[in-house]
């Protein structure tokens, strides 16, 4: 795509995952849907623009940014900046088990046990989903996008 950045895809790829996953308990919600950026933040003003204005299920997206990974509780989304690999095993180790998409930017974070992990292949960005960490956090992701996705499984 000509003149599209790498975090414009990225940005436009965490929407449609907030549009076709489930979240338990998410029924006649209406507070905002938290999408939380952990440390270094790639996207700058690229994600709020993107998701400004819309909803997914009727509930206004907001994006926040944290330095460290210590107040994520309410977060629907957790995209994990440039870490070390211990720094995001160890935020992994702690959303294990809870109702969030974890977000990273290699593949190797999904095999680590992230949900879903960005990778590029011939110059496309491309993206792997745990199907194990899906799982675990009783979320419910379209049959539609995980066919589009690499699949991996996996740890934590």
């Amino acid at each position: 795509m000509a003149g599209v950045s790498e975090y414009e895809v990225k940005a436009a790829f965490i929407f449609n995952f907030a549009k076709f996953t489930t979240w338990p308990g998410e029924e006649g919600r209406k507070d905002p849907f938290r999408i939380c950026i952990v440390g270094g933040d790639p996207f700058g003003p690229v994600i709020d623009a993107t998701v400004r204005g819309k909803q997914v299920r009727g509930r206004d997206l907001t994006v926040e940014r944290h330095i460290l990974s210590d107040d994520l509780v309410g977060c629907e989304i957790v995209f994990v900046g440039e870490h070390e690999p211990d720094q995001h095993r160890k935020l992994l180790n702690r959303l294990s088990g809870q109702p969030v998409l974890t977000i990273g930017d290699s593949k190797q974070f999904a095999a680590d046990g992230g949900t879903v992990g960005f990778f590029r292949q011939k110059r496309r960005i491309r993206f792997t989903f745990n199907v194990d960490a899906v799982e675990r956090s009783k979320l419910r992701v379209s049959s539609k996008l995980l066919q589009l996705s690499a699949v991996t499984r996996g740890s934590r």
